[in-house]
């Protein structure tokens, strides 16, 4: 069924009826008064909502830091991901209203009058997962963050300060370009592989991992690439393949530099076993040769025995310089 901008409330409208459950939103701009406007259709149902939420848009006015304000007082769920370009309503998991309208006055057939085209559809078996990932990369906003963000974006709306703001608000959302030594964990270091399947999305750990580095789509793993290189794991690597003769570093001898090292042995609890735990638990170290490699293919490259793939031990694995880059 196609559905216009002009009909695009009716039609939600008339898909929600009192044995609905459940509805999610999710729209790059979304707007205080056409949230209201949903607000009748919406009430008494568990609500998701997803959002862009730059600091841009808010500045602008793109979209409306209130709107925070109305899903908290209604116990519904606000998340936020910079990649978010999707505009739809799934109701109860089925029926999807799919298109280009953002949820806006003007994406709606008010004001400025978008030329907007949406369908309504059905989810087939199996697509509910397609439609929804990387969502759970997505920031759920709370009153810190709601508060931080409100009060940077009130200062620069009363100064006309129209300027790109991403990097500025990052900490607003937890996330970290700071990867000092006293702020880092050996269970940082990465729980999959950036290119061979091994990454789950239903693994905590695995979610916890690339929201941690300000990864918001697993199609874009670039921003981790600051962790992979600047953590003091990584350092020792590098520092160690570039003095062997060799041009290698194995499993073991990051072993014995960490034993070494008082700070580092510390995160371990000072005990041999439990670093022994750490590394090989979820193949964190023999991921982190993977990762670098990914990142410098021209320069690294992984050396594993294929039969100890599920459990690259001391000995079986090393990050190596390719030849070319030994000379």
């Amino acid at each position: 069924m196609l559905v216009t901008q002009n009909d695009l409330i009716k039609v939600i409208s008339e898909s929600v009826n009192e044995n609905t459950k459940e509805i999610i939103i999710s729209s790059a701009y979304l707007k205080e008064d056409l949230f209201h406007e949903l607000i009748p259709i919406l009430s008494d149902k568990e609500v998701k909502v997803y959002v862009r939420w730059e600091a841009q848009d808010l500045i602008t006015g793109a979209s409306d830091v209130e709107i925070y304000q109305i899903c908290k007082t209604k116990g519904w769920k606000l998340f936020r991901n910079p990649r978010l370009h999707a505009k739809f309503i799934l109701i109860d998991n089925n029926i999807l209203i799919l298109g280009s309208s953002n949820y806006t006055m003007s994406g709606t057939g008010r004001f400025r009058k978008n030329i907007e085209r949406n369908i309504k559809t059905t989810l087939g078996q199996g697509q509910f997962e397609s439609l929804f990932e990387d969502y759970n990369l997505s920031v759920e906003i709370n009153d810190d963050i709601f508060e931080k963000l409100s009060d940077y974006v009130l200062k620069h709306k009363e100064t006309k300060d129209y300027i790109q703001h991403t990097n500025q608000i990052a900490t607003f959302f937890d996330f970290s370009d700071n990867y000092d030594s006293y702020r880092f964990n050996l269970r940082d270091l990465p729980p999959f592989r950036p290119d061979d399947g091994s990454f789950n999305p239903e693994m905590d750990e695995h979610i916890s991992f690339l929201k941690s580095n300000n990864v918001y789509s697993i199609h874009d793993l670039s921003p981790i690439e600051v962790f992979i290189k600047n953590n003091p794991i990584s350092r020792i690597i590098f520092e160690i393949v570039e003095a062997s003769d060799d041009g290698r570093c194995r499993w073991g001898t990051i072993e014995r530099f960490i034993k070494n090292d008082d700070y580092l042995f510390s995160l371990a609890q000072n005990h041999i076993s439990v670093l022994k735990e750490i590394l090989s638990s979820s193949n964190r170290l023999f991921n982190l040769f993977c990762w670098i490699a990914f990142f410098e293919p021209e320069k690294y490259y992984v050396w594993n025995r294929e039969t100890y793939l599920a459990d690259p031990r001391e000995g079986t694995c090393s990050l190596n310089l390719k030849k070319s880059s030994l000379f």
